[in-house]
């Protein structure tokens, strides 16, 4: 009996479309560095991404799903390594948290921004920092935060980042007291 000396990955099956959903990302990013999303073509992405047809489809609809993907990566990457939580009493130190991290990942939120996408932070947020509160009154206070704070990120973001974390943070809570 002969052996097949075919070369099989050692990389499971999720390991596997781990990397081809990492390719993707990379790839897209790396062409919304040159041109607008609605310019890129899939054949396009595929290409630059070494990855095939099937691959992008099996895992997206569209091209903006894999940018919904990345920004909920880097979310869950905030709230899974952050050491305050939302309804802390550390609550400033949890703001500062939240903006040095939303600065560490500015040139993905200004592509975003650039392709008017910029609404996929906001349902982030949404996603993400609007805890189960207790009563109505809770809930809104919570949108407020959540809907304020968004909207300073995204004045400082679209004024060129001039303003530090820790700057955006005494402003922002000087505005909800």
């Amino acid at each position: 009996m002969r052996q097949n000396n075919k070369i099989v990955s050692p990389m499971s099956n999720e390991g596997r479309n781990t990397f081809v959903l990492d390719c993707l990302t990379e790839a897209l990013l790396k062409l919304l560095k040159e041109k607008k999303l609605i310019d890129i073509s899939i054949t396009e992405l595929i290409d630059k991404a070494g990855v095939g047809r099937a691959s992008f489809y099996r895992n997206f609809k569209t091209k903006e799903d894999i940018l919904i993907r990345h920004a909920d990566s880097i979310t869950k990457e905030f709230v899974n390594n952050q050491k305050f939580k939302y309804e802390s009493t550390h609550f400033y130190e949890y703001v500062i948290m939240l903006f040095e991290h939303l600065n560490n990942h500015r040139q993905f939120e200004t592509i975003l921004m650039k392709n008017n996408l910029i609404y996929i932070i906001e349902n982030m947020f949404d996603k993400y920092f609007l805890i189960n509160a207790s009563n109505l009154s809770e809930q809104f206070r919570q949108m407020y935060i959540a809907g304020g704070f968004y909207n300073v990120f995204k004045f400082w973001l679209m004024n060129g980042c001039k303003e530090t974390p820790t700057e955006l943070a005494d402003m922002f809570i000087g505005f909800i007291k």
